[in-house]
This record gives structure tokens, C-alpha cells and sequence, in this order.
């Protein structure tokens, strides 16, 4: 995730922590900026400031197929457990 996604910690912290941010905006505005407002500052891109820069994360197919590749790979991991629960028959 984080080597698609770079920013997606500090787009969380932001996004979750959003009021916070938005009322302590010296903090996390961007240099030159008063206010920390999150959105869409160009389509297909979410923004919000955090710490001082600007963060974002592109909506596209692309990042999507991204996601699922990230989702496919951390599930897969589980397989083998599965299998040996499922022959165990603990998962009836």
C-alpha cells in the first residue's frame, strides 16, 4: 500500500482527524495557506493538508487496480491457514 499510495497514512490521519486539522490549521495548512481544507481540488484527486503539505490520492481505474492488487496480495497470505481449517472441518 504504501508503495502505491505513499501519502495514505498521513490521507488517513488527515481524513479521520479532519475537524482537528481544519480548526488547528496553522499546523497542518500548507506554507503560505490559513486554511486546512480538504476535497477536490482537481477531479479524480482527493486532497487535504496534513502537517504542513498538501496530500492526495488519485481516483482513477488505475489506483483501484491498485487497491485490489494490494487486497488480493494481503488475503492470499490467509490461504493456507484456510485450507488447513477447512480440512480440519472447522470451517463448517
Amino acid at each position: 500500500m504504501d508503495e502505491y499510495f505513499p501519502d495514505i497514512e498521513a490521507l488517513r490521519h488527515a481524513t479521520a482527524h479532519k475537524g482537528e486539522n481544519e480548526v488547528n490549521s496553522d499546523a497542518h495548512a500548507p506554507e503560505g495557506q490559513r486554511f486546512a481544507l480538504a476535497g477536490f481540488r482537481e477531479p479524480h484527486r482527493y486532497s487535504t493538508p496534513y502537517l504542513g503539505k498538501l496530500r492526495s490520492l488519485d481516483i482513477t481505474e488505475d489506483s483501484l487496480h491498485k487497491v485490489i492488487e494490494v487486497v488480493d496480495a494481503y488475503l492470499s497470505g490467509f490461504v493456507q491457514a484456510a485450507e488447513e481449517l477447512e480440512r480440519q472441518g472447522h470451517l463448517d
